[in-house]
This record gives structure tokens, sequence and C-alpha cells, in this order.
């Protein structure tokens, strides 16, 4: 008996040993060692595309009639057939309705939003590994996903009723702005790096391969761009209202030529590794970003995808007789969005993006320069 005791207490001992002293050591057998800067953007990285990915579940369509599969977890309400409303509450759960649908995104974005600028205000006037606080940045993984839920956690208990959904809009549409931005600058980085390091290579080997690969890409990039322009042109601007949409397209078009003319200028051929294999992909960026504007247009004749992209509602489900649902009354948090071939490529460019930035070096990248890295 006295030895089952020692034994138990033994156990109890390590255990608390792992939520004490030990937490560190804990943390660090389970996520890889981060102490390098790159290491570091990596991870950060990962937290970025864990949220990502999490706003891509909460739009998935008819994850709400998944959830109320599952017995007891979410409000199952009574419904009166006659007049077509909830009557009572039959047992309380989890608010399922909140989990889903462009609020719910709202609040994972405001969570992961205040998540990086508390990091990022930790981090003022911090220069170098040396710094004691360094040690924040390069670490501590596991109680920083911790906190991540924490916030994401309270991001829900915000009151749906409040004016947190359209202030955060508005906000989100001001990131959204810079994150293109950012994007753009990404791309130029890729472009030039890539561009420079085919050029050194052609001219340390000979081999031209490599130059005929930069002309072949560059070409293809502005074929692809042209082509995307007609299709733009021919579906989404053919029609004599659309006149919001011809503006769009064709001063982009305009603005495509204007940077491809730049860089056949000959002071920027002067410099070996600047030439059309950027503005070929910037042409064909901007296109898609036109692509993707036009696409969001609420007009039929000028948006032959509008009835592609299927916006719901998540209402309570009736048949004959009083029935059982787990959805609550219908708010604007429960708007929920089907994924289009627009989402697709807009989720593809920012994976690639996003990976692209965590492992490029600063100290061998434009980016570096311009303190985004």
């Amino acid at each position: 008996k006295n030895l089952h005791k020692k034994t138990m207490g033994c156990c109890i001992s390590a255990i608390a040993c792992c939520f004490c002293s030990s937490a560190a050591s804990l943390c660090c057998t389970c996520l890889p060692s981060c102490k390098s800067s790159t290491s570091s953007r990596i991870m950060y990285s990962l937290i970025f595309l864990l949220g990502a990915a999490l706003c891509c579940i909460m739009l998935i369509p008819d994850l709400d009639k998944t959830l109320q599969k599952i017995p007891a977890l979410c409000d199952n309400y009574k419904i009166d057939t006659q007049i077509g409303q909830i009557d009572t509450k039959i047992y309380s759960g989890f608010k399922c309705y909140l989990v889903i649908g462009y609020g719910a995104v709202y609040r994972v974005a405001f969570g992961m939003t205040c998540f990086f600028v508390l990091f990022a205000l930790l981090m003022i006037k911090v220069e170098s590994s040396k710094d004691p606080r360094s040690k924040i940045q390069n670490g501590f993984w596991f109680f920083k996903l911790l906190i991540l839920i924490g916030l994401w956690v309270g991001a829900f208990f915000i009151p749906a009723e409040s004016a947190f959904i359209n202030v955060w809009m508005v906000i989100g549409m001001i990131g959204g702005f810079l994150f293109i931005l950012i994007q753009l600058v990404l791309l130029i980085d890729f472009a030039h790096c890539w561009n420079e390091a085919w050029t050194k290579s052609y001219e340390e080997s000979e081999n031209r391969c490599y130059y005929i690969g930069l002309l072949i890409f560059s070409i293809l990039f502005f074929v692809l761009a042209l082509a995307l322009t007609i299709l733009l042109y021919v579906f989404y601007a053919s029609d004599a209202s659309c006149h919001m949409s011809k503006a769009f397209v064709s001063v982009n078009l305009i603005l495509c030529i204007l940077v491809t003319g730049l860089s056949v200028l000959p002071k920027v051929q002067d410099h070996q590794r600047s030439g059309i294999l950027q503005s070929g992909l910037i042409s064909l960026y901007v296109m898609y970003l036109t692509w993707s504007a036009v696409t969001s247009v609420p007009e039929k004749a000028c948006n032959p995808t509008l009835e592609m992209v299927n916006y719901t509602m998540v209402p309570p489900t009736s048949s004959s007789g009083s029935t059982t649902t787990a959805a609550p009354p219908v708010t604007g948090d429960s708007v929920v969005a089907q994924f289009n071939w627009e989402t697709g490529v807009s989720l593809a460019i920012f994976l690639i993006l996003v990976i692209y930035s965590s492992i490029r070096t600063a100290a061998h990248s434009n980016v570096g320069k311009l303190g985004l890295q």
C-alpha cells in the first residue's frame, strides 16, 4: 500500500514538473528549436497559415449541418412550423452558428492581429539576437500558441450585436490593401532574385539554357497577361452597362504597357539583372487583381461568375410538425460563401508568397532592405 502511494506520488510530481520548471523542456521536445531568424520566420508563417486554414474551414459550405450531427454539441431549438419561428430551446449547448461564416473569420483575424501586434510591440528596437528580448522572438512557441488560442477564444465572446463586425470589416479592407502592396513587393523581389540567379548561372557556365529559360518565362507571363485581359473584356466588360469594369481593365492594361516600356529603356537595360521578367510577372499579377475586382461586381451582366458565388444564410430547418434544429435566429455572423476560382487562386498566391517570405534570407533579399523581413 505504501509502495502504491509512493508510486502515485512520483507520478503526480513528474506531471507537476511539466507545468512548472520543466515546461520549457517539454515545449522544446514537442516543437523544433527555433533560434535563428529564418526558423523563427518559418514558425510565425506556420502560425499565420494555421489561422488562414481555420478561416477557410469556417467558410466551408454546410459546415453547420456537420456540426448539428454531433449529439448535444450545439444549441437545440424547437420550431413552430405554423409561424416558422423558434418556439423554445430544448437544451443548451455550444452556439455553433458563431464558428461559421464571415463573422467567425473576422474574429479569428482579430485574434491573429492582436497576437502579431503584441509581439511586434515587444520587439521594438530589437536589432540583433544579442538583445535579451530576442529570446521571446525566437522561442517559447508553446506558450505563444496558448496565447493565440486564448485570443481566439476571447474574440468569440465579443457580442454579435455590437459594431465589431462592421468596424473590423473596414479595418480588414485597409489591411487587405496593404497586404496587396506587400505581395507586390515580394513578387518583384522574387522575380529579381530569379533573374539574378539564372543570369549569374549563364555568365558562369555559358549555358544558354538559362538565357532561353528566362526568355521563355518572360514571354509566357506576357502571353498569359494578354490572354487574361482579352477574357476580361469579353466576359466582364462586353455589356454596354459595364462602364466600371471597362475602366478598370483599360487603366490597368495601360499601366502594364507603361511598366513594360520602362523595363526596356536603355537605363534599365544597363543593369543586366533587371529586365522584362519582372515586368511580365507584375503585369500578370496586376491583371489577376483586376479579375479579382471585377468578379465582385454585383451586376449579372458584368459578372458571369455571380451565380457561382452562392451566398447563403444559416436559417432554422423545419419539416412537418415541430422539429429541432441547431440554428438560432439568423445573424450577420451566419453569412457563408462558397469557394470559387478567384478564392482558390488568391489562396494559392497567398501560400506561395508567405512560404517564400519565410525562407528567403533578408541579407540576400531586396525585401530585407525595405524592412519587410
